[in-house]
């Protein structure tokens, strides 16, 4: 069997540590026997506007009780503990936790005869702007007003940029101060909210801040054939309400693809904020977002069409088979929840 556990967020103030500590202790030590693998889809630990060995620190006792459980961990680097990346500069860290090394942002493999991919899900819902998203997550990770050198957010990511020659949003960091103070209140607004988050204006920073010329280059096959099927059902559903008739003509060019599916993301993210939050969001436009979350982890997580994704981030826990996707939930206030996988059968539970 395989668990995923996702967003426990240690090291917050609104983290259910003591939710997951009984967790640990009547689900995976109670069922060692049986569990193959344990995923720890990111956001594990907490590490924005605090020291990074303080929250680990905090998160010892939890993380020492997963080092000593017998089946293998995979640690997947989530936003918020995207800092993990760096530990192993950090002398017998990862060797104190026990955790599976090196620490990944993406994993597959088949089990059971399924195929499964791993990833926290932030590089698929900010996939318009990842480079400079994962800058700001590093940043925000770095961040301490005590601290002259890294109290400003926007320099460390500059810096940050500068370190990775892989960063491909060119200039995104020329953007005005307006967009850098609406950019850090949405993306680093609190865990636990009232209100809910608008998807367009996430959206709206994500491409204010970054070319899309500059996105092109993921280009992929992979994403060639999943976002000109999505595409075409979507155009085929649109018709079909009108009483209309699909027209399977040329395929686009590979720029046009790639705005033509942005389109869709746009239209998509307006689309979820009309419902007032995911509580109130028709099973069509989920379905719709279930669909755009392949297509976007073709172009970032190295997604494949008959893969089952598995992901956290959203902190809402589900599964969904006819998309073949499935988010963990999250380990906040009094929530918490769980995916096993075994038998080929991919299922979601509450804890307690």
């Amino acid at each position: 069997m395989i668990v995923a556990i996702s967003d426990t967020h240690l090291g917050s103030k609104v983290s259910n540590k003591t939710g997951l500590r009984r967790f640990i202790r009547e689900v995976l030590e109670k069922n060692e026997d049986d569990i193959d693998h344990l995923f720890l889809l990111g956001d594990i630990m907490d590490l924005w506007r605090r020291p990074n060995p303080e929250v680990v620190g905090e998160s010892s006792d939890v993380l020492s009780i997963l080092s000593a459980l017998s089946m293998r961990k995979h640690y997947i680097v989530g936003n918020h503990d995207f800092a993990v990346t760096d530990f192993g500069e950090w002398t017998g860290v990862h060797e104190d936790v026990g955790l599976t090394l090196p620490v990944n942002m993406v994993e597959s493999m088949q089990y059971d005869g399924q195929k499964l991919r791993f990833c926290h899900g932030h590089q698929i819902d900010y996939w318009r702007a990842l480079s400079h998203y994962e800058a700001f997550c590093k940043a925000m990770s770095y961040f301490d007003t005590a601290s002259p050198a890294l109290s400003d957010i926007w320099k460390l990511m500059e810096h940050f940029s500068r370190l990775d020659t892989s960063n491909e949003c060119g200039g995104g960091l020329e953007v005005s101060g307006e967009i850098r103070s609406q950019f850090e209140d949405t993306f680093a607004g609190p865990l636990e909210s009232s209100m809910p988050r608008s998807k367009s204006r996430e959206w709206s920073l994500l491409t204010s801040v970054c070319d899309l010329e500059n996105t092109n280059r993921m280009f992929n096959h992979r994403f060639h054939d999943d976002a000109t099927e999505l595409l075409e059902g979507l155009e085929a559903e649109s018709l079909q309400k009108r009483g209309g008739v699909t027209n399977h003509g040329r395929v686009p060019s590979e720029r046009s693809l790639v705005e033509r599916f942005e389109d869709v993301c746009s239209n998509h993210a307006h689309a979820v904020d009309a419902h007032q939050g995911e509580l109130m969001i028709t099973d069509g436009v989920r379905q719709t977002m279930h669909r755009i979350w392949r297509v976007a982890g073709a172009l970032t997580a190295g997604l494949e069409g008959d893969e089952f994704l598995v992901r956290g981030h959203t902190h809402s826990a589900f599964v969904d088979t006819r998309n073949n996707v499935a988010d963990a939930g999250c380990w906040l206030g009094e929530r918490g929840s769980y995916i096993t996988i075994s038998e080929g059968e991919v299922t979601v539970e509450s804890w307690p």
